[in-house]
């Protein structure tokens, strides 16, 4: 990626490639229709404005040529595409890619939806969100959530990493 620059034309070619849900040219169009997208991640989700406004120089911090950034999540979480592993990833803009997890679709989300549920966002809301977003197991996810809560399991983020990593291996959301 020597002296070029990654370009928003790229990453729509990217997301058509991937044949990711329309909600996510919806962002990049800054043309929500879904009122509910719109009030509950309106803010949250955006184009990843924090790699495209970056030099060329400075856009190589990002292995650009491997990980195709496709989405911002409050300005500080890049959601990109692996090239070499076919699957996505998700990393803070403050630090280095060094060895990311790689997941499906729905395994880049599983933090997400846990984050909506964390913050009391209605279960109907959350499953037009994942229905939107085409995730597959966002009851499964859900339910678990429910159920590790009422058994007092989500206190700590110790509890909190060890119910994230159940939840991945059961779903199989990791890809190697």
């Amino acid at each position: 990626m020597e002296n070029s620059k990654i370009t928003e034309a790229e990453l729509r070619e990217w997301i058509q490639k991937l044949d990711l849900p329309p909600i996510i040219l919806e962002i990049y169009n800054e043309k929500i229709s879904d009122p509910v997208f719109r009030e509950e991640l309106g803010y949250d989700y955006s184009k990843p404005y924090s790699i495209l406004d970056l030099s060329p120089n400075e856009q190589e911090h990002y292995e650009l040529d491997r990980y195709k950034p496709i989405l911002e999540i409050r300005g500080s979480t890049i959601l990109a595409f692996d090239t070499h592993r076919n699957g996505f990833i998700l990393y803070s803009l403050e630090e280095n890619i060094e060895e990311p997890n790689c997941f499906t679709w729905d395994g880049a989300f599983l933090d997400e939806v846990s984050f909506w549920f964390e913050n009391e966002m209605s279960e109907e809301d959350i499953f037009h969100l994942g229905n939107l977003l085409n995730l597959k197991y966002t009851e499964e996810i859900i339910e678990s959530l429910s159920e590790a809560e009422e058994n007092d399991e989500l206190s700590t983020f110790e509890e909190k990493d060890e119910w994230m990593e159940k939840v991945i291996k059961e779903l199989k959301l990791r890809i190697d």
